[in-house]
């Protein structure tokens, strides 16, 4: 006898059950991918806290769950936390994260010119360039800074003559001021940490002037003089103080400082503008991001440690095993660090 053609439709895999259940549960998912895409198409250097804003009011909207989504939630990532597969995922995540870091850094050549020096100063100083995370590793602190130059840089590459002039002494002094300044003091910092200067030095450092700074790292990082430009100190003084002398017939300007003096074309500033934004806008940053997940979280242990006890403190509610959790995990922690 023949058998019944079964007519059921297939059992769909896990992971698809685990996301139909998803959508059905929270089908405001499938509507912030859009709204997210959205608000990157219409962004506006010139307006980085309105985006910011957005951005946090959007998401701020879809963490408000009732309480029986939110409950389920909680014990879905309780299955979740506990898993092997987990586990293994994050650390696969942490992995790709810094691979990107290092693809995108690898986009300017000083990156690994700026790796170097920080290894040599770990040399001297085990994670002494965590200085360098601390001061450039936060996207969002980072952001408005990172932006601010951006609609004169763009706006000169679209323009012509005079006004073209105007952006690009504009976005010079934005960017040394709000960019480039801050990441010579972090050349400075890493060369008092290498050279192991008294705790009293650091002190004065972030009150150095730009100037006195661009003079320090030269004489104390003199193999490593692909990382600054010496000139921006005071080109940025010379634009700041008077607004140059500008010669349309030859697109050029005279800056004048002090001393100092010269004649330089606005393409010749706007490149110069666009490698010291480059430097300390981005490459600072990346280089920041990889030696944070890979020096750091991953070369140490801690991220391993860290997989192991976040998810058992995550999912455990019973306060005084959490707290038999968090001394154990901290022990571990100052074991990983009192070894280097």
């Amino acid at each position: 006898m023949q058998k019944a053609k079964d007519d059921r439709p297939k059992r769909p895999p896990n992971d698809k059950r685990i996301e139909r259940s998803l959508e059905r549960l929270f089908p405001e998912l499938n509507r912030i991918g859009p709204q997210l895409t959205r608000l990157f198409n219409e962004f506006d250097p010139a307006t980085p806290r309105t985006t910011i804003a957005k951005g946090k009011k959007l998401l701020d909207s879809y963490l408000k769950l009732d309480s029986v989504r939110g409950r389920f939630l909680m014990r879905l990532l309780k299955l979740v936390l506990k898993s092997e597969i987990c586990r293994d995922q994050a650390k696969a995540e942490l992995n790709e994260l810094i691979k990107t870091a290092k693809t995108e850094a690898e986009r300017d050549a000083r990156y690994s010119l700026l790796i170097k020096l920080m290894q040599e100063v770990d040399q001297q100083q085990p994670l002494g360039s965590y200085i360098v995370v601390h001061r450039h590793a936060d996207p969002e602190k980072s952001f408005l800074k990172q932006m601010d130059p951006l609609s004169d840089l763009e706006a000169a590459r679209k323009s012509a003559g005079e006004r073209r002039f105007r952006h690009v002494i504009e976005a010079f002094r934005r960017t040394v001021e709000h960019l480039y300044e801050p990441y010579v003091k972090t050349l400075v910092y890493l060369s008092y940490i290498r050279d192991r200067k008294p705790a009293d030095d650091f002190k004065n450092i972030d009150s150095m002037s730009l100037g006195v700074a661009l003079e320090h790292v030269p004489a104390r990082l003199p193999n490593y003089s692909g990382l600054f430009d010496t000139r921006a100190a005071w080109f940025r003084n010379a634009i700041t103080h008077e607004i140059p002398e500008y010669d349309r017939e030859t697109d050029t300007m005279v800056l004048n400082d002090r001393s100092k003096s010269a004649r330089v074309t606005t393409d010749e500033l706007l490149e110069m503008a666009e490698s010291l934004y480059q430097m300390s806008a981005k490459t600072v940053a990346l280089v920041s991001q990889l030696y944070l997940f890979r020096e750091l979280f991953r070369d140490t242990g801690f991220f391993e440690v860290c997989v192991e006890y976040v998810p058992r403190m995550a999912v455990e509610t019973d306060v005084a095993k959490i707290q038999l959790i968090e001394t154990e995990f901290g022990q571990r922690i100052e074991t990983i660090f009192r070894s280097m």
